[in-house]
Order: C-alpha cells, then sequence, then structure tokens
C-alpha cells in the first residue's frame, strides 16, 4: 500500500509526504545472513515466509524551499547586487526517511538436522515474550535468547518461525543548501553559472544499529555489534554525519 501527498505554497515551498507499507515473501534464500537458509532440503514450502529484505514500513518527506529574499520576491526585492548576490537566491531541499527494522530468524549453533547446512531453528518457549528484555531493549539485549530453548531431542527441525521478529528501525535526513551565481564574463557573452552546494547526510547524526547476533544460544545473544550499512550489505544508511561542499561552473 503507497499513500502519497504533495503541496505545493506561495511561498516557494514545497513537499511531498510519501508511506508504503509492504508485505514481500519468499523462500529462504540459502545465505547465512541472520539464519536465512532453508534448513529442510525435502520441504521447499516450510521455508516460505516474509523475506529477508522486506521493508514493512517505510515514510519519506522530501522538501524544496527556494528562500523568498532577493530580486522577484517581496523582501530584499530592492537590495543593491551585492546583499542580493549573497542572501538571494538560496535552495534549501532534503529528504528525510524513517523505516521499519529488517526481519530476523532465530537460529541455535546446533547441526543435527542432517542437512549439511547451518541454522538450526531453536524451540519456542511458551509463555516467555521475545522483546522481554531488563531494562527495554537495548544494543546490548535486542530480544530475550530465554524466549527460545535449543535442548530438545535429536534430528528434528525446531519450531521457530522464519522471520519472526524484527531489527531495529532506521531513520535519516539528508538535506542540502545550494545557490547560483549567474555573471558574464568577456570571453563568453553567455550567461555563465556557478553552482555552490553544502550537501549533509545524516544531518542529525543518529545512530542507526545493525542487525543483532541471531544465534540465541550464543555468548552474544541478542547484541548489536555494529551499525547499520557496516558490512550489512545494504548500504542504507551510513553510521555517521557526513558533510560535503561543491562547486559546479555551467556555461
Amino acid at each position: 500500500m503507497q499513500v502519497s501527498v504533495d503541496k505545493r505554497f506561495a511561498s516557494g515551498y514545497s513537499i511531498n509526504s510519501a508511506f508504503t507499507w509492504a508485505k514481500a515473501m519468499d523462500h529462504e534464500l540459502g545465505g547465512f545472513g541472520w539464519g536465512d537458509q532453508s534448513i529442510n532440503p525435502y520441504d521447499a514450502n516450510s521455508s516460505w515466509g516474509i523475506s529477508t529484505y522486506n521493508r514493512a514500513a517505510v515514510w519519506t518527506l522530501s522538501h524544496l524551499w527556494e528562500v523568498p529574499y532577493g530580486k522577484g520576491h517581496k523582501r530584499g526585492s530592492n537590495a543593491n547586487g551585492v546583499v542580493n548576490a549573497i542572501l538571494g537566491g538560496w535552495m534549501f531541499t532534503g529528504v528525510t526517511t524513517v523505516e521499519s527494522g529488517f526481519p530476523i530468524s532465530p537460529n541455535s549453533s546446533r547441526q543435527d538436522n542432517l542437512n549439511g547446512e547451518f541454522g538450526q531453528r531453536p524451540d519456542v518457549v511458551a509463555g516467555v515474550g521475545r522483546y522481554d528484555v531488563p531494562g527495554g531493549q537495548s544494543r546490548n539485549h535486542w530480544y530475550n535468547p530465554a524466549a527460545f530453548n535449543t535442548s530438545f531431542s535429536c534430528c528434528r527441525w525446531g519450531n521457530a518461525g522464519r522471520s519472526s521478529m524484527r531489527g531495529p528501525g532506521m531513520a535519516s535526513a539528508d538535506w542540502a543548501f545550494w545557490k547560483e551565481f549567474k555573471f558574464k564574463t568577456p570571453l563568453n557573452r553567455e550567461e555563465t553559472k556557478i553552482q555552490f552546494r553544502w550537501e549533509n547526510y545524516n544531518l542529525f547524526n543518529r545512530t542507526n544499529m545493525g542487525m543483532p547476533d541471531n544465534t540465541v544460544d550464543s555468548s552474544t545473544a541478542g547484541r548489536i555489534t555494529q551499525l547499520a550499512g557496516a558490512g550489512s550489505g545494504f548500504g542504507i544508511i551510513g553510521p555517521m554525519r557526513r558533510m560535503q561542499f561543491g562547486l559546479r561552473l555551467a556555461w
């Protein structure tokens, strides 16, 4: 499901807000990422579930604002050339994204499923909440390992479902300020432009956590040891604020 709203204001400001709610389903991919590999080679349907790459909810807000100052605007319309060159003609644009976390499939270190593959599923412990951790969820305790049991009889598959948990959500704001200077030179009588850009990625320096250790009988079960985009293979949101400046000449 997708919902999108556009609005343009008289002051030169325009926004677009979009929300996507999705559910992608597939068979397990066969890799080792977050336990997303088939555990029963004789029953592919048992591996049918929410895709590892599913983002259930994504909200984006994009905006563009032409700062209403300088020639052609109510404010600063009579400003001299120097003031207009410094304060007029600025543009402010950006995209803010908030999204839910990726699915997690619990697994264990046991390898008695007889298919030569890693990623045996544990059993679910009835009545124990998967996210019931002391002090609430954190990077050291994202889920409750006690909600799963790996001490069951040999040679069967655990009943914990694929993609039955979710990792941390992510958010980022990528904003930019830019301005064009127009002039003519003796060598080029046509209009020449220099564009100055100041770009900010993850402007508010939000820490977006990566995925936790999904091996429930590991000593680091539920612990998050890296940031989103750092070795996860997605590269959607970087781990820190980045700024860059640029000049572009057009004639």
